[in-house]
């Protein structure tokens, strides 16, 4: 049998399009457990409409939290952990289970996922090759599972790792893949298998948030990759590709909040970059003032662009 647990808080208008997806499988046999965590909308309701939907709630703890709960109801081999605002497609199961059965000694199967947007329409997705060996210095470098729906894993592994930190929000699912690839094989494959919905309120649309996490977790592993060159290379590049893309997308988040003259939430975007980004906010900075020395006139609106 396959579990899967969706957790969900405050997502009801996805949340039918999520357990549809996984009802809609071209293999059969599936649990299906929602963890409501403390929702105020009809996510309960919505889930209790489908019978073949457990539905637990508890009061909101955080994603990493609810997926723990659902783990401990879980009476699958396999786990999925789809997100309440992703689908999977239909051959999902199928292809999962095809190579765990050729490949017994992995923990954990991951393939891949193509973006779509609020409205469910599929939207161009480029991907990087598949990768096939040494996937915890390839986590390392940053994580290449794009979305916790499109990995499928061995429900005990998952269970004598300890579950998800909750202390991580927002990056669990990559905290789950490091300490599982340390001591455990991991496949993938090339199949596009779940799709992932992106939106204002997805939690990897919160850069800071996703910035503070993952370096929270990558700095985590530093002891693990003590003494071993390749490893200490492939944590030192990660920090700086993690620093790198949330860099970037907090700065454009500090742009439009400077535009928009919402001077509160700019400062915050500031704040996070010097804890979190010194370097990329000294270079912005910089080239700030290069183009204030060349003539732009700091009074404008988009001054800090």
């Amino acid at each position: 049998m396959v579990s899967v647990v969706i957790p969900c808080y405050n997502q009801a208008r996805f949340l039918g399009e999520a357990i549809q997806s996984v009802l809609a499988q071209t293999w059969s046999g599936a649990e299906i457990i929602v963890v409501d965590d403390g929702s105020t909308d009809d996510t309960v309701k919505i889930a209790k409409g489908y019978r073949e939907v457990r539905c637990q709630s508890q009061r909101n703890q955080g994603q990493g939290a609810a997926r723990n709960e659902g783990l401990k109801q879980a009476s699958g081999e396999f786990v999925v952990f789809l997100d309440s605002d992703d689908r999977l497609l239909p051959h999902a199961f199928q292809v999962g289970l095809q190579c765990f059965e050729a490949h017994p000694d992995v923990a954990l199967v991951a393939g891949r996922c193509v973006s779509v947007g609020v409205d469910g329409v599929q939207r161009a997705t480029l991907y990087e090759p598949v990768v096939e060996q040494n996937h915890y210095i390839r986590l390392l470098l940053g994580n290449y599972i794009w979305m916790p729906g499109a990995a499928m894993l061995r429900t005990a592994v998952v269970r004598e790792a300890g579950g998800f930190k909750t202390t991580v929000s927002g990056a669990e699912d990559y905290d789950l893949y490091l300490r599982i690839a340390r001591h455990h094989r991991i496949w993938c494959h090339d199949q596009v298998i779940a799709e992932y919905r992106q939106h204002d309120t997805s939690t990897s649309h919160k850069p800071m948030l996703m910035m503070r996490s993952s370096l929270s977790v990558i700095r985590a592993q530093q002891e693990a990759v003590s003494g071993d060159p390749p490893a200490e290379r492939a944590w030192r590049q990660g920090i700086r590709n993690l620093q790198h893309k949330y860099g970037e997308q907090l700065i454009t988040a500090v742009r439009r909040h400077w535009r928009a003259r919402e001077w509160k939430y700019a400062a915050s975007g500031l704040t996070g970059l010097l804890l979190y980004h010194p370097a990329g906010l000294i270079h912005h900075a910089c080239r700030k003032i290069s183009r204030v020395a060349r003539g732009y006139s700091p009074e404008s609106s988009d001054a800090i662009s």
